[in-house]
């Protein structure tokens, strides 16, 4: 299987535009990033993010992507 991980924000969000904008700025909270439970973009975020972001899993990726555009409770998702 080839596939890539897709980092999805609100496009009012200017605040996230890369991958490293998901790094913990000092003063600043955490970003909220939602997964699908037990994706692969889960595993990938706890991997590589873990110490600078806040995963959320959720088993809907529906509501993950309907709290993303509602700019509620989720800041961006990662899908894969």
């Amino acid at each position: 299987f080839i596939y890539t991980l897709r980092l999805v924000a609100h496009p009012d969000d200017d605040s996230i535009q890369s991958w490293d904008d998901l790094r913990a700025k000092p003063g600043r909270p955490k970003k909220r990033i939602g997964v699908l439970t037990g994706s692969l973009a889960q595993r990938y975020l706890e991997r590589e993010f873990k110490d600078d972001v806040e995963i959320l899993a959720n088993d809907d990726v529906a509501n993950v992507y309907d709290l993303v555009s509602r700019k509620q409770q989720l800041d961006a998702t990662v899908q894969d």
